[in-house]
């Protein structure tokens, strides 16, 4: 899967993949939302994949660029994420768990 999403903080668009294997970094995501990300159940059959997923690819990317004092717990400001697959042209959405952190910080998906 492919994810975008438009952060109007730092004006830039960031594409994150499944599969990246990357946790929170140096920390760019504010502890409280990465336990929630990382807290999210996963069961493949569910579609449900947690930190792995192309969104939080794109919310990694997103914090590591904002200022620090701008790595916030709300993500109101941020545009809509946009889940695809590869080849597709097709929005997917995101799945159950990123559904769930994302609805709870004030971010929209599309799907």
């Amino acid at each position: 899967m492919t994810a975008a999403v438009w952060d109007p903080v730092t004006k830039k668009y960031f594409v994150g993949k499944s599969g990246h294997l990357v946790g929170n970094g140096n920390g760019y995501v504010p502890p409280a939302m990465w336990k929630t990300i990382a807290e999210e159940a996963v069961d493949v059959e569910d579609d449900a994949f947690g930190t792995n997923c192309a969104e939080v690819h794109c919310l990694l990317k997103a914090f590591e660029q904002r200022a620090v004092e701008l790595r916030v717990l709300s993500l109101r400001d941020m545009g809509v994420f946009t889940a695809y697959k590869p080849g597709e042209m097709v929005p997917r959405g995101p799945c159950k768990s990123c559904k769930n952190w994302i609805k709870k910080y004030g971010a929209t998906y599309t799907f």
